[in-house]
């Protein structure tokens, strides 16, 4: 979170757990989920989904 303020780190987390997903690696993924809600609990960060993507449910 120093590096990438708190925004960036639960981007990054929010792009390994994609990436973990892709390989079916459910620990790794579940491992990001808990570092994305970590990021929120610390720092009180909560990602907006754009438009779009609240419209379709994602």
């Amino acid at each position: 979170m120093t590096m990438h303020g708190a925004q960036g780190a639960w981007i990054e987390a929010r792009e390994r757990r994609r990436a973990a997903a892709e390989v079916d690696a459910e620990a790794d993924r579940r491992h990001w989920n808990a570092v994305m809600r970590e990021v929120e609990r610390q720092t009180g960060y909560r990602h907006q989904a754009d438009t779009a993507t609240r419209m379709v449910g994602g």
